[in-house]
């Protein structure tokens, strides 16, 4: 009940616009991942092209505000993903002309996988891990690689003869030519799906990170539910007009706002809290937990109680008043002959024309 707590009214807020990532293929010098049986492990990427998009410093893109992220793709694993935090890192981000620098130092092992990034205008980058992130017991095939700072999105790939060595716990690439873009299909070679982490089919809104097309403070639907990489709320702003993110919840509307309350539980989704998931995929709302029912302005049931309580006890936030779930008595609820106005006032969960709870 404790979203009961904001009251819902009309209200206009000015949110700001998200920025477009600018891409930019690169060619690759060379990169080496590898994974030992006793699980050390090792990634090496360099670049010499002098294309590739180089942060301003002080500017929305300076890692050392915005960070850096290396992602690792590949048709035959999942993608990986490691980041070079802006802070939190000794020694972490330094900068001088043309020059941006990152290095972790022992202390800092167990916060990113990076050791080291270095990138140097108009000559090269270079970054250095000790970690894969990939699953390498057999062999990758090919090896994307983007390097993201801000908006700001670097990418080469390693295919076919950039490939000289690919066996499980090793992959070598070198003299790889710039790709045509820095998208998951063309990086991994992949047909473009539902749940790939970008909006690549017209289909989509968002997928996974990717927002797209969502308005500020949405998330994006799950693959393999019902309206998969839309635009989704979970309550709150927007939800009005991009929907619940759990596909079984009940909306209840008002203008640029909404409160969503999940009567299923279909897989990855779950009950809200103070519910929990029954046999069938049904979500049931426990004593003193989940909103069963609210009453004006909107009057209608929400979720039901588990079994054994009745949804009667009363709960009045602000301009919502509703009911949670309690076990019948005095405490809880009206008794038979008990004076009401509402049918979740009774614990016979009825209330009578004449005023009064039915036996």
């Amino acid at each position: 009940m404790r979203r009961l707590a904001t009251v819902v009214l009309a209200f206009t807020c000015l949110l700001p616009e998200v920025a477009l990532a600018a891409d930019q293929p690169i060619s690759g010098a060379s990169l080496q991942l590898r994974s030992t049986p006793s699980g050390k492990q090792k990634v090496v990427f360099k670049s010499k092209d002098p294309a590739f998009l180089f942060p301003t410093a002080g500017g929305s893109d300076d890692p050392l505000t915005a960070g850096a992220v290396l992602e690792l793709l590949s048709p035959a694993a999942s993608t990986a993903s490691m980041t070079a935090p802006a802070s939190g890192v000794l020694p972490g981000w330094s900068t001088r002309s043309a020059l941006f620098k990152f290095k972790r130092g022992k202390g800092s092992a167990t916060i990113t996988a990076l050791k080291a990034v270095v990138l140097r205008q108009g000559r090269k980058i270079t970054v250095t891990a000790d970690m894969t992130g990939l699953a390498m017991t057999a062999p990758l095939g090919r090896v994307g690689v983007r390097l993201v700072t801000g908006t700001l999105r670097n990418c080469a790939v390693f295919a076919d003869a950039a490939v000289l060595q690919d066996v499980p716990g090793k992959f070598i690439g070198k003299d790889a030519p710039s790709p045509s873009d820095c998208s998951y299909p063309t990086l991994t070679g992949l047909s473009p799906t539902c749940g790939d982490g970008e909006v690549d089919q017209s289909s989509e809104l968002c997928d996974g990170n990717d927002l797209g097309e969502c308005p500020p403070l949405a998330e994006c639907r799950l693959p393999g539910v019902a309206g998969e990489c839309q635009c989704c709320s979970n309550g709150g702003a927007f939800a009005t007009s991009v929907g619940c993110c759990n596909p079984s919840s009940i909306l209840i509307p008002a203008p640029n706002f909404g409160l969503c309350f999940a009567t299923g539980c279909p897989g990855p989704y779950q009950c809200d809290e103070g519910a929990q998931c029954q046999a069938g995929g049904s979500c049931c709302a426990v004593e003193g937990g989940e909103a069963c029912a609210l009453g004006p302005p909107f009057s209608r049931d929400l979720v039901p109680c588990c079994p054994g309580l009745v949804c009667s006890h009363p709960v009045i936030n602000g301009a919502l008043q509703g009911f949670t779930c309690c076990a019948p008595g005095p405490e809880c609820c009206a008794a038979a002959g008990e004076s009401c106005t509402l049918d979740h006032q009774c614990c016979s969960q009825h209330c009578q024309v004449d005023g009064t709870c039915s036996p």
